[in-house]
């Protein structure tokens, strides 16, 4: 906690012309406050741990756990790898992916999902629309 600031009290100076003017003595003048920044700065926020006692079976035990275990190749190849990669998976990715059909995109989101799920962390990925 600061010292309280003293009562400002007037004194005498002389002035310019032999004079005495008040001249009020205490803390200086604050510095004005700096200027707020002109651009937004983006901040990385890492990917939450799993919690304590989940245990990841690896992404072969996974993937065949979903019966999605013909999709191994494609998980491996774009380095999805980790419980982590998975739960950030979006419609799009899944697109971008190469899951063609309705069917197995909604099989793979479902898997996601529940993964999510199991790691305590929400439903649906932030900034993801609900398909």
């Amino acid at each position: 906690v600061p010292p309280p600031v003293p009562p400002l009290e007037p004194s005498t100076a002389s002035g310019p012309e032999g004079g005495k003017k008040p001249e009020i003595v205490g803390q200086p003048e604050a510095s004005p406050p700096a200027p707020a920044p002109t651009s937004m700065a983006t901040i990385t926020v890492p990917a939450p741990l799993p919690p304590p006692g989940y245990e990841w079976p690896g992404l072969r035990q996974w993937l065949e756990a979903h019966d999605l275990l013909n999709h191994l190749e494609t998980f491996e190849e774009q380095e999805l790898l980790d419980p982590t990669s998975i739960c950030e998976l979006t419609e799009g990715d899944l697109k971008e992916l190469g899951f063609a059909t309705i069917g197995s995109r909604k099989r793979v989101s479902a898997s996601v999902k529940q993964l999510r799920l199991s790691l305590g962390l929400p439903a649906i990925a932030a900034g993801t629309e609900a398909q």
